[in-house]
């Protein structure tokens, strides 16, 4: 994918009902211009096609990586087309495995190759997919689920000099979160609330990553955080002061440690390996529980 595109995100539905998922993921790409694909008309005996010729090429090449990836028993590709915001041009892959699981892709590219969207999925049909990608480029996109508007905007605005934003995730903890924590009581209390994840390069000093929960109330982080976990930490461990509250700054393994703090509704942890520790306070402050982060409060300007 990056050697066609500038940037990407994936997204997961999930039916509560049913358990059918479908994972969408959909890509940036570049304005690099891309070849005819006669390549891979050949190799996947798929007639070109006499118009968007780019856009089959490039769903086809991805297509083709798909086919190519595993030792299945039987592939199969088709070509479709999607109305969307603009007519989507591409392939549905279908592949059996040795022992007999049906998988199926879509893989397609809009007109104006400004996108490629792949989904995944083992249960929905050909309908299902084009009643999927009909909605695609309408509406609110993301920000229509409180769940990511809750979280993604509490990363911050204004990052340090030297930091790269690299990109982030959102996700709601299931019972493996609480297994790799062993099942500790503040762990199992945090299964069924939705986290959002930033990940960030320090140019002079290294990869760092900030998590943050979103516990729905004040009365409920405090008793996840400051009654269950602050209770039980066991590793070395310093308080600290950090967005006005007293979070605890804890090394994990290594030189790895973590700054960890409550507030509001919210728990936020920072975890790397080559910051200072008034580093880890400074980016932590920079998190916008307040707009603007912790200086907008210092400030006397609060909008929370």
């Amino acid at each position: 994918v990056a050697e066609v595109a500038c940037s990407m995100v994936e997204v997961q539905y999930q039916d509560n009902l049913y358990d059918d998922r479908v994972t969408l993921s959909v890509a940036k790409l570049r304005r690099a211009a891309v070849g005819d694909g006669k390549e891979a008309f050949e190799e996947c005996e798929v007639a070109r096609p006499t118009r968007y010729v780019r856009s089959y090429a490039i769903a086809l090449n991805f297509s083709r990586r798909i086919l190519n990836a595993g030792d299945y028993a039987n592939g199969r590709i088709e070509a479709v087309e999607y109305s969307a915001y603009r007519r989507l041009l591409g392939y549905r892959v279908g592949l059996t495995a040795g022992n007999g699981e049906e998988r199926a892709y879509s893989i397609v590219v809009d007109s104006e190759c400004g996108y490629l969207f792949m989904a995944q999925s083992e249960q929905k049909g050909d309908g299902a997919m084009r009643e999927l990608f009909a909605s695609v480029g309408r509406g609110g996109g993301l920000e229509r689920y409180d769940e990511f508007h809750n979280t993604y905007y509490l990363l911050p605005d204004d990052v340090d000099g030297d930091d790269l934003f690299l990109g982030c995730s959102v996700e709601k903890l299931d019972c493996r979160y609480a297994q790799q924590r062993k099942y500790a009581a503040w762990a199992k209390a945090m299964v069924g609330h939705w986290c959002v994840g930033g990940y960030f390069l320090s140019r002079s000093k290294g990869f760092w990553e900030v998590g943050i929960f979103d516990l729905l109330t004040p009365t409920s982080q405090g008793n996840i955080y400051d009654t269950l976990y602050a209770k039980t930490v066991s590793n070395p461990v310093s308080r600290q002061y950090v967005y006005g509250v007293q979070g605890h700054f804890v090394k994990l393994s290594g030189a790895v440690r973590e700054l960890n703090f409550g507030f509001d509704r919210y728990v936020c942890a920072i975890v790397a390996e080559g910051l200072a520790l008034e580093d880890y306070i400074d980016r932590a402050e920079r998190m916008q529980f307040a707009r603007g982060g912790y200086k907008s409060l210092l400030g006397g300007v609060v909008s929370i």
